[in-house]
């Protein structure tokens, strides 16, 4: 696998989503058709507070030697991941089953479980980004909701372990392992059904453990049907969907969370809750964005679309030798910019950016590529009208050098699979959905993601920066950063860096209208571009601290260059950074919403069992946080990493 196409992973979790949401009643009949009644071991009602056990599960000193043999396990290794039926037999020793009742709480429901005791043990912890990789203290493999609410209460009863639920291990921070070291970590791989109901409205019902490639190609055979999601075909379905869930097609369709019209949930006592506009409807509103603080959810039920016959066009232009320095840059995005806040910009276009350095100079300067990447829900003569309003921008700014992408241009008609396919630049080649073997595959990498809030299409009293124009300087310097990387080789072929730039907003887009978002806990209906900038690198190596220098460096010109133009900047809680200390405000806004969210914390997992480093705490620990502000003169939301715990250990660990 290339560099170009380990950063691509990391990269692309662009995230597509649904259309006009149905009344609670609409609802209701919907769920009386297919939705049977709950298992026994329902009980509709908050969890209560759980006793907690206060002894160790792993002594201090066998916990020291694991991370150390973690350390030198991954750094050397470049083993993938195994499936769950690849995984040999399980052999919980008699000391590891003396040591922790919560593994043996597991095993003795005869669920498939992992601990530092199992050859089996590193595969099983290891999720995509081995840049953070932390030591869970077991991995299960539940292969039924009832087995999930098994784990969950397991966890509950003998210490109230942290637990993290992994759909596809593809976090950017490492929560497929855990997210600190300690958890237990509930692999859902094996709950990764995919059907499509046969009545009318032709709903999809799916496992969080389904890879987006897997559901592409199964909508198609059933009638040709889509749903909108990300363009990573190994991402799992579960965290992709509960994040948030941008992509493409998102103007269209709306986010991936806003599809979602019904989910199993296992709560944080291990009981289970209908999830829908009539039962549990406030965890609904919460678990649309941000669902891995408040349960588990073992089936979804998402809004599928009819693709049958319409075709979609694929647009891609490229620029080159024609931005030959970071002002040629700033103009580009200037001109781009410009453009897609008018306001017959069509929801039906989506399109991202994507910046990398150049392999050749221009005029001994370094150089850097810009490809623009788009879909348009329509035919190529559509789409190039929507596009010949581009051009006149761009020439007004930097002449033919600029309207006329040196790198070349092109349209493309095709129908929704081979849409799919196609937006995909790895995979294997003919079956670029196959998730079979790209999904072994490991990456390493630090991301910084920018969410810039100057939708133009927003309500004035969503952000102060509504509609402002980003000053052209504020991209120059921000461009300069890369261009001098560029020149001077950064990276000396042990690391590389990749940016990308997604068209989030502007007029017309479905997914940002305030009655859209009042349905989920995502806040920002103001964010215009969404941006990840990201340095990686192969696996079984390592980002050296050069790198992450490097990356933080980008992410912090363009912080500067925003803040002196006046512009609001915040993030996206699908693409976590660990080590950003304001992640709180920076996911969830500092209003109303977030105090929401709180009490459904507290209302929901009042113990805070689903945890990790950016976890929305309890109640206690909250005040305690508070309190300790308070002392200090101001409010803060932790330190390193920003979290309730500061577990955060890049692969290898320094120990």
């Amino acid at each position: 696998m290339s560099l170009l196409s380990l950063l691509l992973i990391t990269l692309t979790l662009l995230l597509t989503a649904t259309t006009a949401s149905p009344t609670p009643q609409q609802h209701a009949a919907r769920f009386q058709q297919w939705s049977g009644p709950p298992p026994p071991y329902a009980r509709r009602t908050p969890p209560s507070p759980l006793q907690r056990q206060s002894s160790p599960l792993i002594d201090p000193e066998l916990l020291a030697q694991l991370r150390r043999s973690t350390s030198l396990a991954l750094a050397k290794r470049q083993t993938p991941h195994l499936t769950d039926a690849e995984l040999p037999p399980l052999v919980v020793p008699e000391s590891i089953q003396q040591s922790s009742t919560l593994v043996s709480c597991i095993y003795n429901m005869g669920i498939n479980i992992h601990t530092p005791a199992d050859a089996s043990f590193w595969n099983a912890a290891q999720s995509d980004n081995l840049n953070y990789h932390y030591l869970p203290l077991a991995v299960a493999f539940p292969n039924a909701t009832r087995q999930v609410s098994d784990c969950v209460r397991c966890a509950a009863i003998h210490g109230n372990v942290p637990v993290s639920a992994r759909s596809g291990g593809h976090s950017f921070s490492g929560s497929g392992s855990g997210g600190q070291d300690g958890a237990l970590v509930i692999d859902l791989s094996a709950l990764k059904s995919i059907t499509v109901s046969d009545h009318g409205l032709r709903d999809a019902y799916v496992g969080p453990g389904a890879r987006l490639g897997e559901v592409v190609k199964v909508l198609w055979a059933n009638g040709q049907r889509a749903m909108t999601h990300g363009t990573c075909p190994t991402v799992g379905v579960g965290g992709h969907a509960l994040c948030g869930g941008f992509g493409p097609l998102s103007r269209a369709w709306g986010l991936a969370t806003d599809a979602i019209l019904h989910m199993d949930v296992i709560l944080s006592d291990g009981s289970f809750a209908l999830v829908n506009p009539v039962e549990h409807r406030d965890l609904l509103w919460g678990m649309r964005g941000a669902g891995n603080h408040f349960g588990i959810v073992t089936r979804f039920t998402f809004q599928t679309h009819d693709v049958k016959g319409k075709n979609l066009t694929y647009i891609e232009h490229i620029w080159h030798e024609s931005i030959p320095t970071p002002r040629h840059f700033a103009n580009l995005l200037d001109g781009i910019t410009a453009w897609s806040s008018r306001k017959d910009m069509p929801a039906e276009l989506g399109y991202h950016l994507q910046v990398t350095p150049s392999m050749s100079k221009v005029d001994g300067k370094g150089n850097v590529h810009i490809r623009m990447r788009g879909i348009y829900m329509g035919p190529k003569s559509a789409a190039e009208m929507v596009y010949s309003t581009l051009w006149p921008e761009l020439r007004s700014r930097g002449g033919d050098s600029l309207a006329k992408p040196d790198g070349g241009s092109q349209y493309q008609e095709m129908n929704w699979l081979e849409m799919m396919s196609e937006w995909d630049d790895f995979g294997e080649p003919g079956d670029k959905l196959n998730t079979d073997k790209e999904r072994l595959e490991h990456n390493n990498y630090v991301p910084k993601t920018t969410l810039i809030r100057t939708n133009p299409a927003a309500p004035p009293s969503s952000g102060p920066s509504v509609g402002k124009k980003i000053p052209l300087d504020s991209w120059e310097s921000w461009a300069t950063t890369f261009y001098d990387g560029a020149k001077h080789g950064v990276g000396n072929n042990k690391w590389s860096w990749n940016v990308f730039m997604e068209m989030f907003g502007g007029h017309n887009a479905y997914h940002l209208r305030k009655n859209i978002r009042d349905l989920s806990s995502i806040p920002f209906v103001d964010g215009m571009w969404l941006i990840q900038q990201t340095v990686g690198t192969w696996p079984g190596s390592i980002v050296d601290s050069e790198g992450k220098a490097w990356v933080r460096m980008m992410h912090d010109a363009l912080a500067t260059g925003l803040k002196k133009g006046g512009i609001t900047a915040s993030s996206y809680g699908c693409y976590q950074d660990p080590d950003r200390a304001d992640w709180l405000e920076a996911f969830h806004g500092d209003g109303v919403a977030r105090d929401r969210m709180f009490d459904l914390k507290d209302k929901y997992d009042p113990n805070n069992l689903f945890r990790n480093a950016q976890s929305l705490g309890s109640k206690a620990e909250r005040d305690a946080l508070k309190a300790a502000a308070k002392g200090q003169g101001g409010v803060t939301t932790g330190g390193e990493g920003g979290g309730w715990s500061h577990d955060i250990h890049p692969l290898p660990r320094s120990l």
